[in-house]
């Protein structure tokens, strides 16, 4: 896989992520707003609403202009991630929004790691290209991941 593929890959997998998230967000509204709550979020019910507005817009803007669109990720990406610390080391036992109220489980240093492999996917984003850029390894790593993705929300969600 090329440098431009791979930051190409990346940019995508980051979209699908973010447009996953802000959607899973969307749909559960209100559960959305108690778990910012549960996290000691200023203006919760505000936030559930702007933060996957912002998600959706990060997931276009690394399709269409992946190095805006790195940025943005990489930015809520840092955000999130002091959000989790933050409540972790306060010894707060909260379930994790991340990816909407598809789980009551508690945040963890996982969730942690998580974001640290999404932040070094959104510095190989940085240096995509528009038009992304793919040769047929970097769709099978895409198909894979969003396939796994898929698998593990569905398992999330005890269906």
């Amino acid at each position: 896989m090329s440098g431009d593929a791979a930051a190409s890959a990346a940019a995508l997998i980051l979209a699908v992520s973010f447009a996953w998230a802000g959607l899973a967000k969307l749909v559960s509204l209100a559960a959305t707003g108690e778990s910012f709550a549960e996290l000691g979020l200023i203006a919760p019910v505000l936030l559930a609403r702007v933060v996957p507005a912002v998600e959706l817009a990060a997931a276009v803007l690394l399709v269409r202009w992946p190095v805006v669109g790195g940025a943005v990720a990489l930015f809520l990406l840092v955000g999130f991630t002091v959000v989790l610390v933050r409540a972790l080391g306060s010894g707060l036992v909260v379930s994790c929004a991340c990816f909407g109220a598809t789980t009551d489980r508690e945040i963890s240093p996982l969730d942690i790691a998580r974001n640290v492999g999404f932040a070094i996917l959104a510095q190989f984003a940085l240096f995509a290209a528009w038009p992304l850029a793919f040769d047929a390894a970097s769709w099978g790593l895409v198909a894979l991941l969003v396939g796994v993705g898929a698998l593990s929300l569905r398992s999330a969600r005890g269906r």
